[in-house]
C-alpha cells in the first residue's frame, strides 16, 4: 500500500506543479487570448499569484481522499472550514487595503489545507520526512520555473524555453520514479 500512496502522491504533483508551472509561464498569452479587455499588469500579477496559491494547496487533493477513506469525515471538514473562513477573511482584508491582488492574496488562506496531507500521511504511518523527500524533488522543480517566470517576465521567447524545459523536467521526474511507466 505504501508504494501506491507514494505513486499516487507522486503523480498527483506532478500533475499540480506541471500545470501551475505552465499557467504562470504561459499567463500573458493565455490572458490576452482569454480575457484581451483585462490585458494589464494588474491582472497577470493577480492570476500569476492565483496560481500560486492555487497550485500548493491542490498538492492537499490526497491527504483529502486518504483523510475520507480513513474515516476522518469531521477533521477533513474541519480543516476545510477553517482554512475557508480565513481565507474568506484574508480576501476581505485584501480588497479593502490592496484591491484586486489583495484579494487573489487572501486566498492564501486556503493553504491550511495542506494540513490535510499531513495528517493523512500520519494517520496511515507514513513518516513526515518521507512524504516531504517524496515531493522535494516537484516542489523544487516547481520553484525553479517560479523564479525563472519572475525573472524573464517579458520574453515570449524564453517563456517557450521554459515550458519546453519544465516539461522534459517533470517527463524525467516521473521516469526517475517510475511513476506513470509502471
Amino acid at each position: 500500500m505504501l508504494e501506491q500512496i507514494k505513486k499516487l502522491l507522486l503523480l498527483s504533483t506532478l500533475i499540480v506543479f506541471g500545470l501551475g508551472g505552465t499557467l504562470l509561464t504561459l499567463t500573458n498569452i493565455l490572458i490576452t487570448l482569454v480575457l484581451p479587455a483585462a490585458n494589464s499588469a494588474s491582472t497577470f500579477t493577480a492570476f500569476r499569484v492565483a496560481v500560486f496559491i492555487y497550485t500548493l494547496y491542490s498538492v492537499n487533493a490526497v491527504g483529502y481522499y486518504i483523510l475520507i477513506g480513513t474515516g476522518a469525515v469531521r477533521l477533513c471538514t474541519t480543516i476545510q472550514f477553517i482554512s475557508a473562513g480565513f481565507s474568506l477573511i484574508l480576501i476581505a482584508i485584501g480588497g479593502v487595503t490592496a484591491g484586486l491582488v489583495g484579494c487573489v492574496i487572501g486566498n492564501a488562506g486556503y493553504l491550511g489545507t495542506l494540513l490535510m496531507l499531513s495528517l493523512s500521511m500520519e494517520k496511515i504511518g507514513v513518516s513526515y520526512m518521507q512524504w516531504i523527500k517524496w515531493l522535494t524533488p516537484a516542489f523544487s522543480w516547481f520553484l525553479v520555473v517560479v523564479i525563472a517566470n519572475l525573472l524573464f517576465v517579458d520574453s515570449p521567447a524564453l517563456k517557450v524555453g521554459i515550458f519546453l524545459v519544465q516539461t522534459l523536467v517533470l517527463v524525467k521526474l516521473a521516469w526517475r520514479d517510475k511513476t506513470f511507466f509502471t
